[in-house]
């Protein structure tokens, strides 16, 4: 048997040529969203949002056969309503309790399970109005109309892409009863303007939500900064196919995106300096959308361009964190039409007990008459027993109250035909 003999000195040489050529260690990865334990809904907490949660992943994991179509009608609609019946009232039971989101962040571009299941109780309730209204059992819609508001402004207290699918809930549930209003007595249409006005008064603070978003934006990166990462890893034909099929899923724009990372991927530095870029672009969007929230939108303006445009993080910044100026517009939208809402029905409340409609709006609910979007009131005119009333709308003009069939363009008014 060989034996290898190895002096002292020669392991002090070995030892050092082995050090020389190790590769100095690479900078530590910054994490920007800590790790978030899962949420454990309890149904005995006390919290709204517990029983939202709960009722969210139940209906989530119904059967897509019930759940897939998008207008159901006839047997497919009364199979819907029916298999969502248990989580339908845990909705309405927990809505009556106060809600305190618990959020925990989701991977971009993505709905939890929850939030899965919350769009298709949304779609129920609307549902429920349309049905109700339709037998002109006014009492049971404005019972749907109730639970679908207070639990799509709960929802406004989570993200950005959450908050947005609770002013859906609110938008779709409004747009049923309107519908219903000419046929319902004055003191119902009084309800509907109580109804409107405790939903609104329960908004959690636009603060919570920024709060949220920003933890949203922290996932986006250290999900590209993970794929980054795990890319740099690769050789030749490896990494180019796994960074092409990262591309992809960012979409059209994926590949411009990503350039100026793929120009520095032997670079850890850079690629740190990338991403911290990308950290400050997301605290600048929060403090402009915190500025520009309590704004009419003739104050506001246009959403300003980014100043990291042209910046190597620019363009996957505008990929992640270009939600607010959209979502602030639904905002908007939704505010005026509950607000229209509240003044249709409180001048309509009048009519049916006086026979006359106010001949000002100021007859009409102070909280409601402002037009959030010029900043001023509403347009109002009286005629006898005939009103109208409507917001200049994003144009800010005064069209005469015209509008398309979405009632939106170029003035918003209620989704009333003829209004």
């Amino acid at each position: 048997m060989r034996t290898w003999a190895v002096s002292g000195v020669g392991c002090g040489v070995l030892l050092l040529a082995l050090v020389g050529c190790r590769k100095a260690p690479e900078p530590a990865i910054r994490t920007y969203s800590p790790p978030a334990e899962p949420f454990a809904p309890s149904a005995n907490s006390g919290n709204a949002y517990d029983g939202y949660v709960l009722a969210g992943r139940a209906a989530a994991a119904l059967p897509t056969r019930i759940t897939s179509a998008s207008n159901p009608v006839g047997r497919a609609r009364q199979e819907l309503l029916s298999a969502l019946g248990p989580m339908l009232s845990k909705v309405a039971t927990s809505s009556k309790l106060p809600c305190k989101v618990k959020y925990v962040p989701t991977k971009p571009f993505s709905l939890s399970s929850e939030a899965q299941g919350w769009a298709l109780i949304g779609r129920a309730l609307a549902l429920q109005i349309q049905s109700a209204v339709r037998e002109k059992n006014y009492g049971l819609a404005l019972e749907h109309y109730s639970v679908a508001m207070r639990f799509g402004m709960d929802l406004t207290g989570s993200d950005v892409l959450v908050a947005g699918l609770g002013l859906t809930i609110v938008n779709n549930a409004r747009a049923a009863l309107a519908s219903g209003l000419d046929g319902m007595g004055a003191g119902q249409l009084q309800q509907v303007v109580a109804t409107t006005k405790g939903a609104l008064d329960r908004r959690p603070a636009f603060e919570l939500l920024l709060k949220n978003e920003r933890e949203s934006m922290n996932q986006s990166i250290d999900m590209v900064q993970a794929e980054v990462e795990q890319i740099r890893k690769l050789k030749d034909d490896e990494r180019e196919k796994r960074l092409e099929a990262f591309q992809a899923r960012l979409g059209s724009t994926g590949r411009e995106a990503m350039l100026p990372l793929t120009k520095v991927f032997d670079s850890p530095n850079e690629l740190r300096s990338i991403f911290d870029g990308m950290s400050r672009e997301a605290d600048a969007q929060i403090e402009l959308a915190a500025q520009r929230a309590t704004k009419s939108t003739a104050d506001r303006g246009e959403w300003p361009e980014s100043e990291s445009q042209g910046k190597p993080w620019g363009r996957l910044s505008n990929m992640f964190f270009g939600t607010f100026d959209g979502y602030q517009r639904l905002e908007t939208a939704t505010l005026a039409r509950c607000r229209l809402l509240a003044v249709y029905s409180s001048a309509l409340a009048i009519v049916k007990a006086q026979r006359i409609a106010p001949a000002r709006l100021d007859e009409c609910p102070e909280w409601a008459r402002t037009d959030p979007y010029s900043g001023k009131p509403f347009i109002y005119w009286a005629s006898g027993n005939v009103f109208k009333v409507y917001s200049v709308g994003a144009d800010l003009q005064d069209d005469g109250g015209k509008t398309d069939d979405s009632f939106s363009i170029p003035d918003v008014t209620l989704e009333v035909p003829g209004q």
